[in-house]
């Protein structure tokens, strides 16, 4: 989950310039699942470095089978209440935990930035 940390934030940055100068202080999965041969999909929440705040994720990653490389990803980050992303301060009775995994298909997600999607993916 460590290294989930650091690529988030890098895939987000890639398309959202607030990411910029944002990071994840940790990600605490839910569910992590083994999709296929060499797809994972990790429902759970994660810490905003900045503010100390959780915001629920979900990330769906297939590597190759030959090469050292994400051949695919969808990456969900951060619930939207209105035109806002809901935050949580992490330590809070309420931040323990944000669940999250029954309802990812209904998310309103904040960020969201998938590549490499085909028809034989089973992501959600």
């Amino acid at each position: 989950m460590s290294t989930l940390e650091y690529f988030i934030p890098q895939v987000l940055r890639e398309i959202h310039p607030e990411w910029k100068h944002e990071s994840l202080d940790a990600v605490f999965p839910e569910i992590v699942t083994k999709k296929a041969k060499y797809e994972i999909e990790i429902i759970g929440t994660c810490i905003i470095i900045s503010d100390q705040t959780m915001v629920p994720t979900y990330n769906w990653i297939r590597v190759s089978a030959t090469d050292d490389v994400i051949e695919s990803m969808q990456c969900k980050l951060g619930e939207l209440t209105g035109d806002t992303m809901k935050r949580v301060p992490y330590g809070s009775n309420s931040g323990c935990r944000i669940p999250i995994a029954s309802r990812v298909d209904s998310v309103k997600w904040a960020y969201h930035v998938a590549f490499g999607l085909d028809k034989t993916s089973t992501q959600h």
